[in-house]
């Protein structure tokens, strides 16, 4: 399943030759695309819609380069349920848009993903499908690297012949990350011109302020007598924010990993009264404040469930650890027998504490976002007996640079 469309900058040459900017429906495509919708305008809503046929090159500016070509591929499955016999071949040619990987030197690298991954080097020979077969024999599973020996033959001719390379061809796994290497390496071992890996990087990563606010009130639970009968009112909640966001360029963008630190400051207050024992005549008021300014760390995976080039809805979950600081810890009571006393420092807080949170958001042109973040569990009392448990909901306006 692919991404989500966007529209993004492009450069499409047709089969006259000619070469059109303008925009496409970019979905970071996991399977190469049959065909692109292209606008003239990222505006407007008229568009041609071109097959593979009609397009010899599109360039999809800072993310991918695709470029049609006949080839023949290996169709045998990779799927452990599905595998068929080490001597069967099954084989297709077809015309396709393959997206370049390394271009520009003596060896080009290029990726058609269908149901599985198909790398090409293409030479002055032309394409060539670098081999990797998965059979099954003996009631096992059996593969076959035939690209080692395909990218060791490119070395020939070499000097000296670079030893450190070929143990590198050995070990390489058929992914994209490690034959893209390879295939830099090679041609800078054959001296054979400068060499360019595909555009755009593989994480993109944007950074952010951001600044706030909301309310947050306590509960109590649990069984403490100081604290029987009293009700806790909340407060105002100052926000602050600076993080950043991290998103690969292709497949998962729709996810987003947001690395954040925040700062708040909370401020409770609790009253109520209590008999001090069964049938005394003693009344006592009681009051409670604790606030706590709070340094938080932050770790969420945001979705993007809706999304175009100009706008997006996330919902999210995160974790955090908040550093807190304690301007006031302060137990009152006032007794009609005892008279008044006051307690500061009353209750043992921990230095940090977790805290569970959810996320909401919509993002303006990628500048401007209004976020909305509650949190739905943490303490900030460590007690076996009884907890203090904040509810604290804020949202923020964040500006991305």
């Amino acid at each position: 399943m692919d991404a989500q469309s966007v529209k993004r900058k492009a450069l499409l040459v047709n089969n006259a030759g000619d070469t059109l900017t303008g925009w496409v429906d970019y979905k970071n495509w996991r399977k190469n695309p049959a065909g692109v919708v292209f606008y003239t305008d990222s505006l407007s809503r008229s568009a041609t819609t071109y097959s593979v046929g009609d397009i010899q090159f599109l360039n999809v500016l800072g993310y991918d380069q695709y470029l049609r070509a006949i080839v023949t591929k290996d169709n045998r499955p990779v799927v452990l349920s599905n595998l068929l016999e080490q001597q069967e071949v099954v084989t297709s040619t077809d015309t396709v848009l393959l997206r370049r990987l390394v271009y520009g030197g003596g060896v080009e690298l290029f990726l058609f993903n269908d149901f599985k991954s198909h790398f090409y080097i293409h030479t002055d020979r032309g394409y060539e499908e670098l081999g990797y077969k998965v059979s099954s024999r003996d009631a096992g599973m059996f593969t076959e690297k035939g690209y080692v020996k395909q990218l060791k033959l490119l070395l020939e001719g070499a000097q000296p012949l670079p030893l450190q390379l070929l143990n590198q061809i050995d070990k390489a796994e058929y992914k994209e990350t490690d034959l893209v290497k390879i295939v830099k390496n090679i041609n800078e071992a054959m001296g054979s011109g400068y060499t360019e890996e595909k555009s755009g990087a593989n994480l993109a990563v944007k950074f952010f302020v951001g600044a706030g606010g909301g309310y947050s009130w306590l509960d109590f639970a649990g069984v403490y007598p100081a604290f029987d009968n009293m009700k806790f009112s909340g407060s105002f909640v100052p926000f602050a924010t600076a993080g950043l966001d991290i998103s690969a360029t292709r497949n998962l963008q729709d996810l987003v990993l947001r690395i954040e630190l925040a700062y708040t400051s909370a401020h409770y207050k609790g009253a109520g009264h209590r008999r001090t024992f069964i049938g005394s005549s003693e009344q006592m008021q009681t009051t409670y404040e604790v606030q706590h300014t709070n340094i938080a760390p932050s770790l969420a995976i945001l979705y993007n469930f809706l999304r175009n080039d100009r706008r997006k809805v996330y919902v999210g979950f995160g974790a955090g650890y908040h550093l807190s600081f304690y301007g006031k810890n302060r137990y009152f009571r006032s007794s009609n027998l005892l008279g008044e006393e006051t307690l500061d420092n009353y209750l043992d807080f921990p230095k940090g504490w977790m805290t569970m949170q959810a996320k909401a958001g919509y993002k303006l042109a990628n500048k401007w976002e209004i976020g909305l973040n509650g949190q739905i569990s943490g303490t900030f009392t460590n007690y076996v007996a009884f907890s203090l448990k904040p509810n604290t909901y804020t949202a923020q306006l964040r500006y991305f640079f």
